[in-house]
């Protein structure tokens, strides 16, 4: 997968490697981060957003139902205009009186009418009825034609609510059919006219107006346009009056505002997707938002690779130079100024790499040499066996010839030794190994007349362990060479064996006149340089001591080997752990 001249070039920017790893994730780190923030934006914009279209739908309800209530209020406080004049009550009680004059009726409803229009605002749009005591008919003024028929008794909803009329005093009439002839549906207000000395009722008094009063403010109030449908409905959920303007809508929401004059309910149904005075609603705030996602996930998009290749270009100089190493260029040295921690340390850990792999080869140069310099000497000393085999038979017949046991004696144990140092394996049973430091004494005790003796007291059992070949002698020999050098009693050797923690021990104990604490410490110190390192050790005099700590860690590891103690009494305790193999 490649992407090609991205920001200019004719190069690759993006391989399917770790620089694709790292656009990737932080792409989907981005867009991850940037979706929650957008879904809870969302969200919250959209609870918002639905909080403020509700309140602006709950006060268009709370408008529309204030408009009707003002309205009745008018229509209530002219009917308590009209009732509470004195005039109006004498004309009404004789007005019923049978010597009544027409005369004087015309005057009196000139009077009335009179009364009327100088104090209502709406007498365009309503109309007054004035009915006497037995609900007859008796006036009926302005221009409007909505009225219940000439007598209150054939009105249904009249005779369901007289007796409240009469105590309570007035009535609120809710949109219904006025009559046959009128079937326009009307509202209003009816109050009963009370003598003010005896409070009965002599008459009943009623302010009207048509239906399409009523719609005339709900379209006042409404900022829906044709967008809504608005009903008016009683306490018990009856329909009053509706104005439907949806056309063709399923989904709509529901605002209920009741009045407390009336009891009526506004309730206004307007679709889910509306909004007005540049409220968002929710479908632009989807739109809005998902241009918003697309500009951050292009923008992290480029950022995501300008980043890539900020931090890619330290690794591909890594890389460069690795393939040089490959290539077998260890003349190469990372620069580590100017970069971050981690590649600090990564370029580091490169030269510390390179600075090993130099000392490994010059090391393995180093022992290529010595190998072959031994090859050379191991052709070398092919050569000389049958020589040397014949000229230690020959001393060995002279001295038996000459009647020289000593020569006898040391021309026999040099050959066995030489035949047990040039054959066999490099593991050998420790009686093995004992044997040759009898045969050593041999010719020793020889050189020293009998002034030295060899002790050993190992059981029998350890003595089939198998240990490296050639690792005592070197060791006793250093005790005759260097313990027992000026000594006027005879010196003694003991060597002794057990098994202490799954490990043979040997000990190689002289009476001879020891060492320092500063020279033992020394040589042990020496020691332990060579477990941990293949460097050669300064020697000083104990080329064989040094030689067999070598073979040894190097054979059985580095928490075997050899050391040293001075002797309970005298002398120096040579201590060899060797793991423990019987066969």
């Amino acid at each position: 997968m490649k992407f090609v001249q991205l920001f200019g070039g004719s190069r690759p920017v993006i391989k399917n490697t770790l620089s694709l790893k790292i656009i990737m994730t932080f792409l989907l780190v981005i867009i991850f981060a940037t979706s929650i923030i957008s879904i809870i934006f969302y969200v919250q914009a959209t609870k918002y957003i639905n909080s403020q279209n509700e309140l602006h739908n709950r006060n268009v309800a709370k408008s529309i139902s204030k408009g009707i209530d003002q309205y009745i209020e008018d229509m209530d406080r002219l009917s308590k205009i009209i009732i509470g004049n004195p005039e109006l009550q004498r004309i009404l009680l004789e007005g019923q009186a049978p010597d009544y004059l027409p005369e004087q009726k015309l005057k009196d409803f000139d009077y009335i009418t009179n009364l009327v229009l100088s104090f209502t605002s709406i007498r365009d749009s309503i109309r007054i009825n004035i009915y006497t005591q037995n609900k007859s008919l008796f006036y009926t003024g302005l221009l409007s034609s909505y009225d219940f028929g000439t007598n209150l008794d054939s009105v249904k909803w009249f005779a369901e609510n007289e007796r409240t009329i009469d105590t309570t005093g007035s009535l609120i009439i809710p949109p219904q059919e006025s009559s046959v002839s009128q079937p326009t549906p009307i509202f209003g207000m009816i109050r009963a006219l009370k003598k003010i000395e005896t409070n009965e009722v002599v008459g009943y008094i009623t302010v009207t107006s048509s239906i399409r009063q009523l719609n005339n403010l709900i379209y006042d109030n409404n900022v829906f346009t044709d967008g809504a449908n608005i009903d008016i409905v009683d306490e018990r959920n009856h329909v009053l009056n509706s104005v439907h303007m949806l056309k063709n809508e399923t989904r709509t929401e529901s605002v209920r505002q009741t009045s407390e004059l009336t009891g009526w309910t506004t309730v206004i149904s307007i679709p889910s997707s509306y909004s007005r005075n540049g409220l968002m609603n929710v479908q632009s705030v989807n739109s809005f938002f998902m241009w918003i996602c697309s500009l951050v996930i292009v923008g992290t998009f480029a950022i995501a690779i300008l980043l890539s290749r900020h931090l890619m270009k330290p690794i591909n100089h890594f890389v460069k130079a690795m393939r040089l190493v490959r290539n077998g260029n260890f003349d190469i040295s990372l620069n580590e100024k100017g970069l971050d921690f981690e590649m600090r340390q990564l370029y580091s850990g490169f030269n510390t790499m390179i600075l090993e792999i130099k000392k490994l080869i010059h090391h393995l140069s180093d022992e290529k040499l010595l190998a072959k310099t031994a090859q050379l000497e191991a052709l070398q000393f092919q050569i000389t066996p049958h020589f040397l085999y014949n000229t230690l038979q020959t001393m060995e017949a002279f001295g038996e010839i000459k009647d020289v046991p000593e020569i006898q004696t040391m021309a026999q144990s040099l050959g066995k030794l030489f035949r047990y140092n040039i054959h066999g394996s490099r593991t050998v049973h420790l009686y093995e190994e004992l044997e040759l430091i009898q045969t050593y004494f041999n010719i020793e005790r020889i050189r020293f007349r009998d002034k030295i003796v060899c002790q050993i007291e190992i059981d029998d059992p350890l003595r089939h362990c198998m240990v490296l070949k050639f690792v005592l002698q070197p060791i006793v020999e250093n005790c005759i060479l260097h313990g027992f050098k000026h000594i006027n009693y005879q010196g003694r050797v003991l060597i002794t064996g057990q098994i202490v923690n799954e490990r043979l021990m040997i000990r190689i104990q002289d009476n001879g006149k020891g060492m320092s604490h500063e020279r033992l410490t020394y040589i042990n110190e020496r020691l332990q340089q060579l477990r941990s390192s293949d460097q050669p050790a300064k020697h000083d005099g104990f080329v064989g001591v040094f030689n067999v700590h070598r073979r040894l860690v190097s054979f059985y590891g580095p928490e075997f080997g050899l050391q040293f103690k001075h002797g309970e009494q005298s002398g120096t305790v040579a201590e060899l752990a060797i793991p423990v193999h019987i066969d």
